[in-house]
């Protein structure tokens, strides 16, 4: 019982550990597509990253946007999706990724 206990684990274990670091997480996940905003909206952006829209293009964006706009106070960058625990092939990107660190903001 605990051998096979063991081998249920291991397998386990490497079904995420493949999911979070290998190609098979797009065709587990699909391609992904992240709202981002500000508090009164006034900031509106979207990364499609496998279409080239990086978080890094977001970030520079809003700075631009920040500039252009001195006298605004909407000048704190939301996300408006959830984490979702159950989709354990991000759980790596949970843990590390910027954009999982941004406060997140119901639609």
């Amino acid at each position: 019982m605990k051998k096979k206990m063991i081998i249920i684990s291991s397998i386990l274990v490497i079904i995420v550990l493949l999911s979070n670091y290998t190609i098979l997480k797009s065709y587990i996940g699909g391609l992904p597509v992240y709202n981002y905003e500000t508090k009164n909206k006034e900031f509106q952006n979207i990364e499609v990253p496998w279409k080239g829209l990086k978080f890094n293009q977001i970030k520079s964006n809003f700075e631009v946007f920040k500039k252009n706009n001195p006298d605004t106070k909407d000048t704190v960058l939301y996300r408006n999706f959830k984490i979702n625990p159950l989709k354990f092939w991000n759980w790596h990107d949970y843990l590390v990724h910027e954009r999982y660190k941004l406060a997140y903001k119901k639609e």
